[in-house]
């Protein structure tokens, strides 16, 4: 089944399809200002993350598809988008062994920097991030586990310094 993104007017209250390609596209997100709107999509036949303008044009593919993006926020000044996704992987030939259970296989948070378009990745080692949100610009919380292997619930909410990527576990106050 293909999907699209749509768009209500909510002043006419006209409902309008908003992309139309062969492939579906989903968890569209508008950046901070309006001016632009990210999706996820399998045009390319993996996930990827389109940016486009919503007055108009084609999107384009602003991440490669090597990354295998699950989920994106926009900063709140809209100059980065942070993305969950694993560590691209090395061109493999068939006879090359494969290891089950690699800390690679873990989704990572990555920072795409929207002016200069470079990617830089945010959080390593062992880690299972379930969520994800920006509180400031130099800040995102997640829920995470870092022991992502134990078969209990074990998530913790987490703080990250986009600068350095330092990850300090957050006290859970019941009031």
């Amino acid at each position: 089944m293909v999907r699209h993104l749509w768009v209500l007017e909510m002043r006419s209250g006209e409902l309008r399809q908003f992309t139309f390609s062969q492939k579906s596209e989903w968890l569209p997100r508008w950046s901070p200002n309006g001016k632009l709107l990210a999706f996820l999509s399998d045009r390319a036949g993996s996930t990827e993350l389109y940016m486009m303008n919503p007055e108009g044009g084609e999107a384009g593919a602003i991440i490669p598809s090597s990354y295998e993006i699950s989920d994106f926020r926009w900063s709140p000044d809209g100059g980065q988008i942070a993305f969950l996704a694993r560590e691209p992987k090395p061109e493999m030939k068939d006879q090359d062994a494969k290891i089950a259970d690699r800390e690679q296989e873990l989704r990572r948070i990555w920072l795409l920097d929207l002016g200069s378009r470079k990617i830089r990745q945010l959080t390593s080692g062992s880690w299972r991030i379930k969520e994800f949100d920006w509180v400031s610009s130099g800040r995102i919380l997640l829920i995470a586990s870092n022991a992502p292997r134990a078969e209990t619930w074990n998530d913790a909410l987490y703080s990250v310094d986009v600068s350095d990527g330092a990850i300090l576990v957050l006290p859970l106050r019941l009031t």
